[in-house]
């Protein structure tokens, strides 16, 4: 694949496994499938993942990718693996604009937490995750109505990744992750849906920071770490 980390085909338990030295760009999912989308050129699932705000993240699979989510259906507790992505779409009147999307390249079964960890059919509650990590130097820092928003370029990759934070303590994160700054961000999908009269329902996928943290230039360890 063209991506720096290797992605290995589901393990005993049937768990996506994801293995690697450097990790740049990863999605980690984990949750009820809600809806399978077939297209023409794509197949979308539409994940429930449970938490503290309930969340439906859209995860998009193509070329062969497509096959995997086949034997899939509406209900299933699958974990899936991929990377953000980013596409370049016009409006109707031309505009071109960037569109972020979680890109599936593995989908496995899931047994509930109880009968994962003790290898055996059990009865329990199913875990469910949702976790995206980013590796990559920052290209853009601004602030609006008290919400910083990152653009972060992760190696290898021709986009940019949008991410969000709503901390509080706004003026120290600005003085320390500046454009140029090499950051490694733990991140969650964070979805919405808006409508307004006479209007078509828009869908909102945004990532928002959880940590933050800068790497070390002596060592292999991070130094510092951001709420």
């Amino acid at each position: 694949m063209e991506n720096n980390y290797i992605f290995t085909v589901c393990d005993n338990n049937k768990k996506a496994v994801l293995k690697g030295e450097k990790i740049m760009n990863v999605v980690e999912l984990q949750g009820k499938i809600q809806n399978i989308y077939t297209g023409r050129n794509v197949t979308i699932v539409t994940l429930f993942i449970k938490g503290a705000n309930n969340n439906f993240p859209q995860v998009v699979f193509n070329g062969t990718e497509r096959g995997l989510v086949e034997n899939y259906k509406k209900n299933d507790f699958v974990n899936i693996v991929g990377s953000i992505k980013v596409r370049g779409k016009r409006t109707e009147d031309g505009k071109l604009y960037f569109e972020q999307f979680v890109r599936g390249y593995l989908i496995c079964p899931i047994g509930n937490e109880m009968s994962e960890k003790f290898k055996m059919k059990l009865g329990g509650d199913y875990e469910y995750k949702n976790e995206v990590l980013l590796n990559g130097t920052i290209t853009s820092v601004n602030e609006k109505n008290g919400i910083l928003s990152f653009l972060v370029l992760p190696e290898d990759e021709k986009f940019n990744v949008l991410a969000f934070n709503y901390v509080s303590n706004l003026d120290r994160i600005k003085s320390k992750f500046t454009v140029g700054t090499n950051v490694c961000m733990k991140c969650e999908i964070q979805t919405a849906r808006k409508e307004k009269e006479n209007q078509k329902a828009k869908f909102f996928q945004n990532l928002v920071i959880k940590y933050m943290s800068i790497p070390s230039e002596d060592t292999d360890f991070i130094t510092e770490l951001y709420l």
